[in-house]
């Protein structure tokens, strides 16, 4: 049996910008982390992504850690592409924020907020509270707050926690 009746994979190449080609013909070898690509013209490099066609319109996606070319010398076996890959693992999918209505009567207490931040806030709140109580001196309370002060502007800070956390110190 020859290398190329071997090749029973339908790959597909898309490069780091987008664009696809193929299928090409190849292999896939689990136990190694490595597809061949036995065309030529398949022109495989580092970072791109391999898609292998399932049964049923399924794929699974391959990112290439190391591409290396194998030029054949004798016409009867074909040039290939030896790829070292790792599965691609993407992000679960975040479920999308449902408009909901929620109808509260004669409720005291009640925290409504999107991924507590209210609780955030009310904690920076209180720990500047906390400093202005505290026995140190003006100059150490005026330090620690400014410290505070930059730790809820920063951008991640806020990015992550939302601009309510970040504008708590105003308030």
């Amino acid at each position: 049996m020859s290398l190329m009746e071997l090749a029973t994979e339908k790959l597909v190449v898309e490069k780091q910008g987008g664009k696809r080609t193929g299928p090409f013909k190849g292999t896939y070898d689990p136990s190694k982390h490595q597809i061949l690509i036995l065309e030529e013209k398949a022109g495989v490099d580092d970072g791109d992504v391999i898609v292998r066609e399932l049964d049923g319109g399924r794929s699974e996606r391959f990112v290439v850690e190391e591409a290396e070319f194998q030029k054949s010398p004798f016409d009867r076996i074909p040039s290939f592409h030896q790829l070292k890959v790792r599965k691609e693992t993407r992000p679960p999918m975040s479920k999308p924020n449902a408009g909901q209505t929620i109808n509260i009567h004669s409720a005291g207490g009640v925290q409504i907020g999107d991924n507590n931040t209210q609780n955030i806030v009310a904690a920076v709140q209180q720990l500047s509270a906390a400093i202005e109580a505290s026995s140190a001196s003006e100059a150490e309370k005026t330090e620690a707050k400014g410290l505070l002060q930059e730790i809820v502007e920063h951008p991640v800070f806020t990015a992550l926690l939302g601009a309510a956390a970040g504008s708590v110190m105003n308030s």
